[in-house]
């Protein structure tokens, strides 16, 4: 039977912190900095720790906690303040600082092996690893290029959903521990990699959670973005969750329910305002 979850419940939600000068995120598109920490920055994962260790002394027994993985919504997705008092935020790459190139450069020489390898499958010229640039877009190079760069570049929110996840499993052990993923999130730049997310969570005991569910009807739902997440969920044997939109209805919200049931969903998230509006 699915579980019932309502927002009532006592929960923290985690997030990534403001940055400073030396390990802030930047965008390739204009090498402008965001608000947010690189993902990339050795100094991101301590910095993580510190804060859920601090969360811990002020709320020692939650019964559940959201991992903010990145931004101040705390999707897991590569995005950056939505609030009018950032300086500079958008869709885009946002791996253009040292950390991140670093990052890049040492992984592809972890696959390629040594620079010659590198440019004859990337069809480049570098002279050593250290000439090695991010490419500007799908055009820039040959297409193993921008692969590597795409698989790089969705690393960045993998792994701190790795992170965020290792250290909850250890503060929160028996609290419900949940990722909070967009349902309609298709955009590349959003670094989101569905099946590297689910398999983390599932290897941590933690659940998916996907907000969106309401916007359209069982059949679009089924056949559409969170059918997409549901076979993704099946396909990685992880948790997936369903959050409730605002509800015009008791019916409205009783399909729904229908609807997450009928894409095996394993639990519900829902407001406390529907259920005593609806009741």
């Amino acid at each position: 039977m699915m579980p019932i979850v309502f927002t009532s419940f006592q929960k923290q939600k985690t997030s990534n912190a403001p940055a400073t000068k030396t390990n802030e995120i930047r965008c390739l598109e204009h090498d402008k900095p965001g608000s947010f920490v690189s993902p990339w920055d050795p100094s991101t994962r301590t910095r993580i720790t510190e804060q859920l260790n601090g969360m811990k002394k002020q709320f020692p027994d939650l019964r559940a906690v959201e991992a903010g993985i990145f931004g101040d919504t705390g999707f897991a997705s590569m995005m950056v303040s939505a609030t009018s008092e950032d300086p500079h935020s958008h869709t885009g790459w946002w791996c253009n600082d040292k950390s991140a190139l670093a990052a890049f450069r040492k992984q592809v020489l972890e696959k390629y092996k040594t620079v010659k390898e590198l440019n004859t499958a990337w069809q480049t010229s570098y002279p050593t690893s250290e000439d090695v640039t991010f490419p500007k877009g799908p055009s820039d190079g040959s297409k193993r290029r921008w692969l590597d760069f795409i698989a790089f570049y969705r690393s960045g929110i993998s792994g701190l959903v790795q992170t965020n996840l290792e250290v909850l499993s250890q503060l929160y052990p028996k609290a419900i521990r949940s990722v909070l993923i967009p349902a309609e999130e298709d955009d590349i730049k959003s670094g989101t990699d569905l099946a590297s997310i689910m398999s983390t969570a599932k290897s941590h005991d933690g659940v998916v959670r996907a907000v969106g569910l309401g916007k359209s009807g069982f059949a679009s739902s089924a056949s559409g973005e969170l059918g997409r997440l549901a076979g993704g969920a099946k396909a990685q044997g992880a948790n997936l969750w369903f959050e409730n939109a605002p509800s015009t209805s008791g019916i409205d919200i009783a399909e729904r329910i229908f609807t997450a049931i009928s894409l095996d969903a394993k639990g519900w998230v829902d407001s406390p305002d529907n259920v005593l509006k609806f009741k």
